[in-house]
């Protein structure tokens, strides 16, 4: 009986954090040289999810109001990702092309500057959701400067840790 219980409790427990989430996230962020960023998202969901209800948000240095977006295009399928990866595929002066390698893993090429992703370690990044508005995702905070990168060790402000 014991067996029984636990085992059913277990399986409450992981319907319960299944049913949790709900909604797109970004489970990649790739922050390479010069224009090599990308941003993957995904699905946790058991249906596709059409993405022309959501947009890519980048907030610059610090910023507290957006300074561009991406509207993203196509569907994401069900538990799989989708990429938006940086567009740029000619080098300027003091801004190189993006890896052709890392485009051919894109789903969707993103704008020509401006655009979110040319992002750089201490911008936030948000996933919205457009109807109704709602920021759903977001990498970093939005009005505030961490220095030269966000960080994963504590106070998590910038400093000397990894992005």
């Amino acid at each position: 009986m014991k067996k029984l219980l636990l085992f059913g409790a277990t399986l409450f427990s992981f319907a319960a954090a299944q049913a949790q989430c709900t909604e797109l996230f970004f489970s990649e962020i790739v922050e390479g040289s010069g224009n090599d960023k990308a941003f993957e998202i995904y699905n946790p969901t058991a249906n596709p999810i059409n993405l022309s209800n959501y947009r890519v948000v980048r907030f610059s240095n610090g910023s507290p109001t957006p300074v561009d977006s991406s509207a993203l295009v196509g569907t994401v399928g069900a538990y799989d990702v989708f990429t938006l990866v940086n567009g740029q595929t000619v080098a300027a002066p003091n801004s190189p092309a993006c890896s052709p390698a890392l485009q051919a893993m894109a789903d969707q090429l993103d704008a020509l500057y401006p655009a979110s992703t040319y992002a750089n370690g201490d911008d936030a990044i948000c996933l919205v959701k457009i109807s109704p508005y709602q920021i759903i995702h977001i990498y970093g905070r939005i009005g505030e400067d961490p220095g030269t990168a966000w960080t994963d060790e504590f106070p998590f402000n910038g400093g000397t840790g990894t992005s």
